[in-house]
Order: structure tokens, then C-alpha cells, then sequence
């Protein structure tokens, strides 16, 4: 069952650290159902913590508990065993603090700014410091835009800042099928260039596609239209036939 808080209070502890957690800590026997409401913690509480308890694990997570839920009051010291633990491991986990977790963050957020509408938002808070950048992100898009010539102005024209959007670089499966479709177009254009007015197939073409066809089948076509037979085109494959039957045979 969900914790029952005042919205208003929600408010203010939203207000107050910008992100909050709710969990539900319990057994499949329902012998054990407790809900917290959290906050995230500090880089610098936990250092500090880790410093003043680094020799007693459960004083640790009974201070990460006590530090940072908020609702409902309770005694972790003398709470049943496993639930600081875990509550504080969760604690830990959602401030991005386990090992790796930053990194891992930060690679994400800068992958974020390749992106058009990341990079608006810090051009206009450039332009305009007042506006936070959370402030701005949260801007309609026309909004967005109106400000975004503004600063492109002021910071190229005014204050002579070079300014330069950074474009996502595509991976090679995407410059590859780019490659491939382009090439497949060239191809088709050119082909397309041959076909005489009524769009048939040139008659290059049609023997040509005779040829791949028939050497499938282990066949072939001996088209030469150097030699006499070849005025009457048909009389070529069948030529053909009898020498792949004569060596056969």
C-alpha cells in the first residue's frame, strides 16, 4: 500500500531536492511490508559518511537511512535485520554513486549533447545567464526558437562567439546502407539511361540477363554478333544447346 502524504509536502521536499523515491521493502509472506519516501543523496554526505563510519558497515547504511528518507519516522537500528541494508543500498544505487554508475552517467549526458535541441538549450542560457538551463528546456518550442535567434545574434554579432552545431556522428551500418542506396540509385539511373523512349531493355541488356540466367543452370549463350547466325539472335542459343550437349554425350 502506497504511503499517504500531503501533496503539499510533496511539493516542498520536490522543491527542496528535486528528486524522490518511493519503495516498498517487504517478503513474499507479506510477514514484512514497510514504504519509504527518500531523497538522493550528496556526493559530499557520502564521502563524510563513509569517513566517519568506515569501520562499522551498519552504522554506515542506518546513517544513509536516516539521512535521507523522509516519511514515515523509524527506528532502523532496531528494525528487523536486512532492511537498512537494502533500503541504503537503494539509496546509493539511485544517486548514481556505485562504482561506475558516474562514468557511465556521464558518457550518457554527453552523448545528449550532440543532439540539436541540448545544444539550444545551453546557446540561449549563454546568451541569456538568468534563465536556468532547466528552466529553458522546459520552454514550448516556439519559445525555444524565439530566444534561439536572439542569442545566435548576440553571441555572433555582439560578442563575436563562433557558433557551430554539433551533428551526431552516424555509425557505419547507417553510412553503409547511405552508401549502398546511393550506389543502388547511381546504378539504376544508368541503366535507366539505356532503355530507349518506351522504357524497354536495350538488347545488351536482355542478352546479358540471358546469360546470367542460363549460366545458373550451368548452360550459356554464345552470342557473338561478329558471326553470321547471330543476324537471327535465337539461332545462338540454340547453337549453344547443341555444343553443351555434345560435350556431354
Amino acid at each position: 500500500m502506497r504511503l499517504q502524504v500531503k501533496e503539499s509536502l510533496v511539493h516542498e521536499w520536490k522543491e527542496k531536492y528535486a528528486n524522490i523515491y518511493e519503495i516498498n521493502i517487504g517478503d513474499e509472506e507479506k510477514e514484512l511490508d514497510l514504504n519509504f519516501i527518500y531523497r538522493e543523496i550528496g556526493r559530499q554526505e557520502y564521502n563524510q559518511a563513509l569517513i566517519n563510519f568506515q569501520d562499522d558497515i551498519t552504522k554506515l547504511q542506518e546513517h544513509v537511512c536516516n539521512l535521507c528518507v523522509l516519511h514515515p519516522k523509524y527506528d532502523f537500528s532496531s528494525g528487523p535485520a536486512g532492511v537498512a541494508e537494502s533500503l541504503s543500498n537503494n539509496i546509493i544505487q539511485t544517486s548514481n554513486l556505485m562504482e561506475g554508475q558516474a562514468e557511465v552517467l556521464l558518457q550518457h549526458y554527453r552523448e545528449e549533447m550532440l543532439h540539436f535541441d541540448f545544444q539550444v538549450d545551453c546557446i540561449i542560457h549563454e546568451a541569456f545567464p538568468s534563465l536556468s538551463i532547466e528552466e529553458i528546456s522546459n520552454w514550448p518550442i516556439n519559445k525555444s526558437m524565439y530566444y534561439l535567434s536572439r542569442a545566435e545574434y548576440i553571441l555572433k554579432e555582439l560578442k563575436g562567439v563562433p557558433l557551430q552545431f554539433t551533428q551526431e556522428e552516424q555509425n557505419p551500418a547507417q553510412q553503409n546502407y547511405q552508401y549502398n542506396f546511393t550506389n543502388e540509385t547511381d546504378t539504376s539511373q544508368s541503366l535507366s539511361k539505356e532503355k530507349g523512349e518506351n522504357g524497354e531493355l536495350s538488347e545488351a541488356e536482355v542478352i546479358a540477363m540471358l546469360e546470367e540466367n542460363e549460366a545458373k543452370n550451368g548452360r550459356y549463350i554464345n552470342y557473338n554478333p561478329n558471326e553470321e547466325l547471330d543476324i537471327i539472335p535465337e539461332l545462338s542459343w540454340f547453337k549453344a544447346e547443341e555444343e553443351l550437349k555434345g560435350d556431354f554425350e
